[in-house]
């Protein structure tokens, strides 16, 4: 492994803002020196704090990195650092790019035409269904969606994705070994399965902070050529990505909302800035992003051809004419949780079951 992978590889396994690791490498012309770095120097107490700088110094010489540099040369999980010729040329117009780009799955969507879809984790049943519909024609119109892999419209917009039989590029906040939260990782595998893409710029092994969800945002607006949002409220982290977007002149699409609804105050304030555009079609979307498109919404066949297992079937007995907590659910199956959020995840990507607000389902008439 080169020496400037493992200074990249480390310094991401600091936990510490990309921003402040970027101007600390920039005192350095040789920034590979910090490698064998022991001395709090004047460059470094710019930067870190002593005890910082100690955290940093253990950091490097630990069994811990020892250990992620041995594993990321097994290829598991693989990387590209900004001195690399394929980084992606997506992340270069950012203020702050990142240094490392840790990914699994195919690397090359980062180069397709695609839409952010972003918006509150505590959507309603509205925001749940229109993101899928988004999702879905978008993605079979043969368009990338990019979203965050967290609670609410980020998880209806990767399952409209995988329904329309499209590619869902992930972006965590946390490393690849964290998906936040838990219950969404059978949906990772199922984007990977799917031939999709999970980044992150954190350390595999690096659980996600507050500020990591803001960083993350910065990924989206930058992977996509616009963003749309479909449900946020006022105070949605979802209007970090529109600032980062607005600063990159991407496009802004909104859908407006029940204006008595606190979960679409955000939204709602959107379309009344002369920067967005009020939306109600994934057609308005397309049209404006990709002029000169193909606005064949059918271009992707869904093939609904497949057989149910015994536990599926049940869960669909359970669920017949009535909406159900995914704790009842368990409770009136006797299938143990871990296997059942499996088993409700792939029958909602083959569009039998419904994932409503607040951990409820039901089937799809």
């Amino acid at each position: 492994m080169k020496d400037s992978d493992k200074l990249f590889i480390w310094l991401s396994m600091s936990e510490m803002p990309t921003k402040k690791l970027t101007d600390f490498l920039s005192e350095f012309n040789d920034p590979i020196q910090l490698l064998s770095l022991n001395e709090y120097s004047t460059h470094v107490m710019q930067h870190f704090t002593g005890e910082e700088f100690q955290s940093l110094v253990k950091l490097r010489d630990s069994k811990r990195f020892e250990s992620l540099c041995n594993m990321l040369e097994t290829g598991s999980i693989k990387f590209v650092t900004i001195l690399d010729a394929d980084y992606p040329a997506c992340f270069k117009n950012l203020e702050v790019a990142p240094l490392i780009i840790y990914y699994v799955g195919d690397f090359s969507l980062l180069s397709r035409q695609s839409v952010a879809i972003v918006g509150t984790r505590n959507c309603t049943r509205y925001g749940a269904e229109l993101t899928e519909k988004f999702a879905k024609e978008i993605s079979q119109a043969g368009l990338c969606v990019v979203s965050g892999l967290a609670d609410g419209i980020d998880y209806h917009a990767h399952v409209g994705t995988l329904e329309g039989h499209g590619k869902a590029i992930a972006v965590l906040a946390g490393g690849l070994n964290y998906i936040y939260p838990a219950g969404n990782v059978e949906l990772a595998r199922k984007i990977i399965a799917a031939g999709g893409l999970i980044i992150s710029e954190q350390a595999p092994d690096v659980k996600p902070q507050s500020f990591t969800f803001i960083q993350r945002n910065r990924l989206i607006a930058a992977a996509s050529e616009g963003v749309l949002v479909t449900e946020a409220g006022s105070k949605s982290g979802a209007l970090h990505t529109v600032n980062f977007a607005l600063d990159l002149g991407k496009d802004i699409f909104a859908v407006p909302g029940n204006v008595t609804s606190k979960s679409s105050e955000g939204t709602n304030k959107l379309i009344g800035q002369f920067y967005t555009t009020c939306t109600t079609s994934s057609k308005d979307v397309i049209g404006v992003l990709f002029p000169n498109y193909d606005l064949d919404l059918n271009k992707t066949k869904v093939d609904s051809s497949f057989s149910l297992n015994d536990e599926e079937k049940l869960v669909l007995d359970t669920l017949k004419n009535c909406e159900l907590h995914l704790d009842d659910i368990q409770e009136k199956t006797k299938i143990n949780l871990k296997s059942l959020t499996g088993l409700l995840t792939m029958l909602e990507i083959r569009g039998l079951i419904k994932r409503l607000p607040s951990n409820y389902y039901k089937v799809v008439n």
